[in-house]
């Protein structure tokens, strides 16, 4: 039988402290549903912290992350630990899941039971928090008009393939074009249509991102950081889009008689895990 997994990409201590409860009550809940959980720590001050929860739940599994592209580069390492040809999905969120992007407990509920239900799907398959634009835009010469947010998201088993190429063509990408800084311009235009290149400069330098800062008082490397983060966001999409798969929202109606069902064969451990997780809430 195929695994599934989770992937955390773990960096804020103060995010992970604050909302501790949460995160040990959704790893039940993934447990729960068959999914074997892999923390990737990007930040070595969050090692103490990790570890009791460790200790607590001994289907965590820890790994040291090397950083090399914020939660990217910590997603393709856990699925790295595993052998992707051989998963039968896999769920990557990071640690703003319980603060800058907020999912209740009938929010996780729906999205993992969406996840079951296409992940037996031949085609390239994500599942999550859907984005419609207000045009179709270009990533690499792509066009796509929508794409799913990256805070939590489900890949089956063709599209975790998909999503590493999309992200090894994004980190290249702005590798390949970071030369032409301080036009920098010039460098989104190398990866982004004119509209995208725009909106992602407004966003990172003109007040459209709560950390917004001028170009000359950004932090280089966090910069990085967000242009390959934004990059390989939509590239995953436009790539699914690209090659004939699917993009689905997680908040799409489920056919009320597979609700039912999925409802009446949720197990004990599963609805112990909902009821954790919906009082980690208050």
């Amino acid at each position: 039988m195929k695994d599934k997994i989770a992937v955390l990409c773990a960096y804020s201590t103060y995010r992970l402290e604050k909302n501790e409860r949460s995160f040990l009550a959704f790893f039940n809940l993934l447990v729960a549903f068959g999914y074997k959980v892999f923390i990737v720590n990007n930040n070595l001050s969050a090692c103490h912290l990790l570890d009791t929860w460790v200790a607590k739940n001994s289907q965590l599994t820890v790994i040291k992350g090397s950083n090399n592209h914020a939660e990217f580069s910590a997603w393709m390492e856990g699925i790295e630990h595993s052998a992707a040809s051989t998963l039968k999905g896999a769920v990557l969120f990071n640690d703003t899941l319980f603060s800058h992007f907020k999912l209740y407990t009938s929010d996780l509920l729906l999205f993992l039971m969406k996840s079951d239900f296409v992940a037996p799907t031949q085609d390239s398959v994500v599942v999550g928090n859907v984005v419609n634009l207000e045009q179709e835009q270009k990533i690499f010469g792509k066009t796509y008009s929508k794409f799913v947010c990256t805070p939590i998201f489900f890949l089956n088993n063709s599209a975790i393939s998909t999503f590493l190429e999309a992200t090894l063509e994004s980190i290249e990408g702005w590798e390949k074009n970071h030369s032409h800084l301080p036009d920098v311009r010039k460098a989104f235009n190398c990866i982004f249509d004119q509209t995208g290149s725009e909106q992602l400069y407004h966003w990172l330098f003109e007040g459209g991102w709560y950390n917004s800062q001028t170009f000359e008082n950004f932090n280089k490397k966090l910069l990085a950081f967000k242009v390959i983060a934004i990059a390989s966001e939509h590239n995953l999409s436009a790539t699914i889009t690209h090659q004939k798969g699917q993009i689905i929202d997680y908040r799409d109606t489920i056919p009320s008689d597979k609700y039912r069902l999925a409802r009446c064969l949720l197990s004990y451990k599963t609805l112990r895990a909902l009821y954790q997780l919906r009082n980690s809430f208050h």
